[in-house]
């Protein structure tokens, strides 16, 4: 049992002040979550598993089940909810911390 993430990834030259607007450098969306991801690489290595989990009835609710059964991943417990909107995680590293991880 694991949580779908939707991981909404934009690269800026720094992050915005409060109010601030900064023009993007690029964006990517992908699927992510913790037991997600645990469960695909499961999968990946030839597990046998069942993953249970609970989306929302949206077009990211949308993405995990495309994403489970292309993995090859069984959806008979994957779950929609029509209460509730599938969870997000923003994130915005700057061109500077980009640069310091790739020294690492």
């Amino acid at each position: 049992m694991g949580s779908f993430i939707v991981d909404l990834m934009a690269r800026t030259p720094h992050l915005p002040m409060p109010g601030e607007t900064v023009k993007g450098l690029s964006f990517k969306m992908g699927p992510g979550g913790k037991g997600s991801n645990q469960a695909i690489a499961a999968k990946r290595a030839n597990a046998d598993i069942t993953f249970i989990s609970k989306v929302g009835s949206d077009e990211f609710g949308d993405m995990a089940l495309s994403t489970f059964k292309n993995e090859g991943l069984d959806t008979k417990y994957i779950f929609k909810d029509e209460n509730l909107e599938t969870g997000t995680a923003p994130s915005m590293p700057t061109r500077e911390e980009i640069d310091e991880l790739m020294k690492k």
